[in-house]
């Protein structure tokens, strides 16, 4: 009886053991729009919780972590370099500059919303996003542009760390 108990105690360990070694999933959703002609563009990213406070750790060497509830507020400046870094998004080959406009916890995660301003028409949209890939390497960031009635997806992962689309 008592072996048996044993390996039953053995089985779960193992199966406890590969269940958090099966974590590794890493995602990220972007969600790219521009609601009407020459209005500003619309980039809301949606990261857990946890991620986004491991990467500005590594990031920055003068970054302590702070409460969740609060890292929107004490730590802005911080969330907006690091992307800055880790976010380019190029429209007809020129790049754009993307400004930090709110950052809502929501449960285990957080919407960064920016805004970026563009006047042209877009012929052509190019997106790197290597955001969270330093410290995960299977994170993927799912990318869903909305421009002129027309959907584009795409999934970026650390060996493919470019999507690219014409309109």
């Amino acid at each position: 009886m008592k072996i048996v108990l044993l390996g039953v105690f053995l089985v779960f360990l193992n199966f406890e053991k590969n269940k958090e070694e099966d974590h590794a999933l890493y995602i990220s959703v972007i969600q790219i729009q521009q609601i009407a002609e020459k209005s500003p563009v619309q980039i809301n990213i949606k990261v857990f919780t946890d991620d986004l406070q491991s990467a500005l750790r590594n990031e920055f060497s003068d970054y302590s972590p702070v409460l969740e509830e609060i890292l929107c507020q004490e730590k802005r400046v911080f969330i907006s370099a690091y992307f800055s870094n880790h976010l380019t998004i190029q429209i007809n080959e020129k790049n754009c500059h993307l400004t930090l406009m709110d950052c809502q916890k929501e449960g285990e995660v957080y919407w960064l919303k920016f805004e970026m301003e563009n006047s042209e028409k877009w012929e052509k949209l190019k997106v790197k996003a290597d955001f969270f890939m330093e410290l995960f390497p299977t994170q993927s960031n799912i990318v869903n542009v909305a421009y002129g009635g027309e959907k584009r997806y795409a999934r970026i992962t650390k060996n493919d760390i470019f999507c690219e689309t014409t309109f």
